[in-house]
């Protein structure tokens, strides 16, 4: 017998969905990283050493709190390398130009990893979170993770 069938059950009747305030995903699994919270979005940031990455490697786990829709947007986010007392502005590497602002159902979890373009040598790497729910607010929300695998 498939467990999909019973999995799909359980996800229409609304027994499987994101946790407000969890920071875990409806299938198991705390969100790695630092956690925060911007409008309806829980949010994780984990920054990842990946060997064949041209630079830092964020990894985003998010829940939506609320019951309603609500847009993630990734691709806007400043992010920023602080090494030696100073910050370095980074790009997204996305060649075929994936990474853009889509919906997140209500009471619903995703993740995603994204490459920056930037040095590898680093104290830490922040992200500027306050436009990640597609909501423009006048102040910047900065969140910043220590590198959480270190190279072998």
């Amino acid at each position: 017998m498939s467990l999909l069938a019973p999995l799909l059950a359980l996800a229409a009747t609304g027994c499987i969905s994101y946790t407000p305030g969890s920071f875990r995903s409806p299938f198991g699994g705390a969100f790695p990283g630092v956690h925060s919270a911007i409008g309806c979005l829980d949010l994780a940031l984990a920054q990842r050493f990946e060997p064949i990455a041209r630079g830092p490697v964020i990894e985003y786990s998010f829940g939506n709190r609320c019951v309603s829709s609500v847009t993630v947007d990734l691709a806007t986010a400043p992010v920023v390398v602080r090494r030696y007392g100073r910050d370095e502005a980074l790009l997204i590497v996305d060649p075929r130009r994936e990474v853009r602002a889509l919906p997140l159902d209500g009471r619903w979890a995703g993740h995603e990893q994204i490459e920056y373009d930037g040095p590898r040598s680093m104290d830490e790497v922040c992200v500027d979170i306050s436009r990640i729910d597609g909501e423009a607010r006048p102040m910047p929300e900065w969140v910043c993770a220590p590198l959480t695998d270190v190279p072998q």
